[in-house]
């Protein structure tokens, strides 16, 4: 007996995704590289209190710098990111803001770059994203981004190969043959 399982999480607010092993993939002309939350990957908005809702079948867009202003904080260009996945840099405002100002520009999600030198701080460092004063505005995805994704994306977008970021759920899609236990052992035929 044969059956097929598929189990596909449900859309979720996306700040309250923490633990269920979303993966963030960038699609570049020479392979893909896959990012996990936690340690050297992603952190996700501080649950439950803001961020988007992600499709149950995730996000994939070209990526694109929240221009002129790559801190994401001052009012970008309408429609300057429409149908991309922001990519700003970490200081000089909140998150929240940040998330804001790309979601007004057109975005579908937004990664915030952890892209500075600190004493504190590592290439896997991970800080919250408290949610400020713009919070309740932000329907998109936003991840944070370790700096040593962030120095990922950044060489991926320099060299010209990254063709787009993926917000990818987990999912399960698998064939399986069942497997049948006989009780007592003299009834079991091989």
């Amino acid at each position: 007996f044969a059956a097929l399982l598929q189990f596909v999480l449900p859309s979720t607010a996306f700040a309250q995704l923490d633990g269920i092993g979303m993966v963030v993939e960038l699609h570049t002309s020479t392979g893909q590289l896959s990012f996990s939350q936690g340690s050297c990957g992603y952190g996700v908005a501080a649950a439950p209190t803001w961020g988007g809702a992600l499709p149950s079948d995730g996000i994939c867009a070209p990526a694109a710098w929240a221009k002129p202003d790559t801190f994401g904080c001052e009012v970008l260009p309408a429609g300057s990111l429409s149908g991309k996945i922001a990519i700003i840099r970490r200081k000089t405002c909140g998150f929240s803001l940040k998330a804001y100002r790309a979601q007004q520009a057109g975005a579908k999600a937004v990664i915030i770059l952890n892209h500075f030198d600190s004493a504190t701080e590592n290439d896997c460092s991970i800080v919250g994203m408290l949610a400020g004063d713009s919070a309740a505005a932000v329907k998109i995805p936003v991840i944070f981004a370790s700096r040593g994704m962030a120095n990922a994306i950044d060489d991926a977008i320099k060299s010209g190969n990254l063709k787009e970021i993926c917000f990818l759920l987990p999912r399960i899609y698998s064939p399986f043959a069942a497997y049948n236990y006989f009780q007592p052992n003299s009834q079991n035929i091989p």
